[in-house]
């Protein structure tokens, strides 16, 4: 059989009333007789573009798409919130062409409708994806289809690549590399040869008669409208299979827009867990392990949880990568069903919730990932509380403790490094240290001296200071006239410290970059103060 061909994604449900629906929509729907005219494909395949563009314009509830700045993606624990769904209703696909026949083409263009659904593993899309597409004839002598339909589906990995990761685009653009294969039903009305299309002597293959692997490669260009609700995209892709008769391509043109529906739910479970807990920890489970019961209980109960890890850094060296809990507990009796580790940020917001059922292990660890899959920053501390329940709740115990972070360091896709410290106290409105508490100028003092020994193990990195800070009222004049300034003038004061702790000034660069590029939405107020920050960007030499 000398038909291989490719379309990319889309939805498969009722194949052939999608078949036929899509068809006529598109204006390549073919009966036996006759060609809708190119005119009505034309004006209606704009229609379906402009609808397209129109939808993906309309929402507008703030979020960055994952994209951590690296190649390999983190280690992380699965949430929801990372689900995408992509749809593209616009698809207009390039004449399918074989090689042995040079340029000429086999059929009209084509035009469909696709879809994917998959995971957002830090910046990596991983997804399964199905697609239609319809034909119509070709009008070439070696154009040897009167129509052609097909529908396919197969896995799809793509890259999210946007200013975290290539410094040069600007905050509203992301590129997107694809990589796809799988497999191809067609249904189509051929001539095998061109003797036989003037003989007049068609053969008709149906779904299902013929199953072909394709292989895939594209690029989109990703607008980023400040939604997560919906991101419209726009790419090219060539989509690739061999056949007996030779090379087939089939080039094509998309639009669409990809969304993750789940995230306003998971600001509302966010909420709930507060007071209900969230899911298990990923660590893997403690075999459990007989308590040993004295044979006379001496005193009462007690619990008592403590941190083994020093300046916790879960950057993926290895050195302190897990923090690890000591857990203590004497004179317990069976009425103890179960433990939780309530982990707060730094301004007391629930970050972990780790439980079990039944006497809690005498050492548990942590990842340093929240519910929500982000990690913690560098140089805070964030307390914790861990309870025995019992099934009288007047004898419930609890303990206290807390997790110190050191500096981590996140290795980027082009080599460089990267160090993120939003702990770092300035006067309000200003570039000084003045006005803050001498708690905070101490706190400044320890955080300032660990950056610069951690900056010191790389004498071959030049430094980039960037100086970020938090737009409150969304608008560009506050960004130009007062946080782009401000952002630089603090980079340029922490530049000076560093210089006081020995590092060369000729190995330093700053730059302000006000709220261009904000870590959290500017709708979460109580994460804005992660949004003001500095970042040390280092660049080997």
């Amino acid at each position: 059989m000398f038909l291989r061909y490719n379309v990319q994604i889309s939805i498969t449900a009722a194949l052939s009333f999608i078949r036929d629906f899509i068809a006529q929509s598109a204006g390549v729907f073919m009966n036996k007789k006759r060609v809708i005219s190119k005119m009505k494909n034309i004006r209606f395949f704009r229609l379906i573009m402009f609808s397209a563009m129109l939808f993906t314009v309309l929402s507008v509830p703030l979020f960055a798409e994952p994209d951590n700045g690296r190649f390999l993606p983190e280690k992380e624990q699965f949430s929801v919130r990372n689900m995408y769904v992509s749809l593209e209703p616009a698809k207009m696909q390039i004449p399918l062409s074989f090689a042995r026949f040079g340029i000429t083409s086999m059929t009209k263009l084509g035009y469909g409708l696709a879809g994917e659904i998959g995971y957002n593993w830090d910046g990596w899309l991983i997804g399964l994806s199905s697609g239609y597409s319809g034909f119509g004839r070709g009008v070439g002598d070696y154009s040897l289809m009167e129509n052609f339909n097909t529908i396919s589906i197969g896995p799809r990995i793509s890259r999210v690549l946007s200013s975290r990761t290539l410094k040069f685009l600007p905050d509203w653009l992301e590129l997107v590399p694809v990589v796809g294969f799988g497999a191809n039903f067609f249904k189509t009305d051929y001539y095998k040869s061109k003797r036989a299309k003037d003989e007049n002597r068609m053969t008709h293959v149906g779904y299902g008669d013929v199953v072909v692997m394709y292989a895939q490669l594209g690029l989109h260009a990703d607008f980023y409208l400040g939604t997560d609700w919906a991101i419209p995209y726009a790419g090219i892709e060539y989509n690739m299979f061999v056949d007996r008769i030779g090379l087939a391509s089939l080039p094509n043109i998309t639009i669409g827009v990809r969304s993750y529906p789940f995230r306003f739910f998971e600001k509302n479970k966010k909420a709930e867990k507060k007071t209900a807990g969230a899911e298990k920890q990923p660590e893997k489970k403690p075999e459990p392990q007989a308590e040993p019961q004295p044979e006379e209980p001496s005193g009462p109960p007690s619990l008592k949880i403590t941190v083994e890890t020093q300046d916790f850094t879960p950057d993926g060296d290895g050195v302190n990568d897990k923090a690890v809990f000591n857990v203590q507990t004497s004179s317990l009796d069976d009425s103890y069903t179960g433990w939780t580790i309530t982990i707060l940020d730094p301004k007391g917001a629930v970050f972990k919730v780790m439980e079990g059922k039944g006497l809690p292990p005498e050492k548990l660890t942590w990842n340093g990932y929240s519910d929500e899959g982000i990690h913690v920053e560098s140089a805070l501390v964030y307390p914790l509380t861990m309870q025995l329940l019992s099934e009288d709740s007047e004898k419930n115990l609890s303990s206290d403790s807390s997790i110190e972070t050191g500096i981590l360091v996140d290795r980027l896709i082009d080599g460089n490094l990267r160090i993120r410290i939003v702990s770092i106290f300035f006067d309000p409105s200003a570039a000084t240290f003045n006005v803050i508490t001498e708690e905070q100028k101490l706190a400044n003092k320890r955080t300032l001296d660990k950056i610069a020994q951690q900056i010191g193990r790389f004498p071959e990195y030049n430094l980039v200071i960037e100086g970020h800070a938090n737009n409150t009222s969304g608008t560009e004049d506050e960004n130009i006239k007062f946080l782009l300034p401000l952002s630089k003038e603090r980079a340029e004061v922490i530049s000076a410290e560093l210089v006081r702790r020995g590092i060369p000034a000729d190995r330093m660069s700053t730059v302000g970059l006000g709220g261009n590029f904000p870590i959290v939405p500017r709708e979460d107020k109580e994460g804005w103060w992660r949004n003001r920050r500095v970042e040390f960007l280092l660049k080997k030499n």
